[in-house]
């Protein structure tokens, strides 16, 4: 199914977007910029593979520091608040599969912790 819904996707590479980026974390893309051409939805289905994975980010650019919990872990490379491909990994946990039932969705696992 072909889709043009850019409201929560990245205009270059169609990633999820939290509410609060301002850049794309795989592209570095900035909210809003990019050929906004339809995508195929089925190319974005998100699979896990492994448990779920706490990661904390600080940009080393900027000093943003922010956490994702996301199945399998979290491949950003850029930082949602200033794009630049500057990231240094601070933490990464391995949660329990047990855990994994009583995580929330992306977007709201995706907390700021300036």
């Amino acid at each position: 199914m072909k889709t043009s819904d850019y409201e929560s996707r990245c205009g270059n590479c169609h990633a999820y977007m939290i509410k609060s980026d301002l850049f794309c974390r795989y592209c570095g893309t900035k909210r809003g910029d990019g050929a906004f051409e339809p995508f195929d939805e089925l190319e974005f289905v998100q699979y896990a593979y492994g448990p779920p994975i706490k990661t904390r980010f600080k940009c080393e650019a900027c000093g943003y520091n922010w956490e994702t919990t996301v199945f399998g872990g979290d491949d950003s490379r850029f930082c949602p608040h200033c794009g630049k491909n500057a990231l240094q990994i601070v933490e990464r946990t391995i949660l329990n599969f047990e855990d994994a039932f009583s995580l929330p969705n992306e977007e709201d696992s995706v907390q700021d912790t300036e």
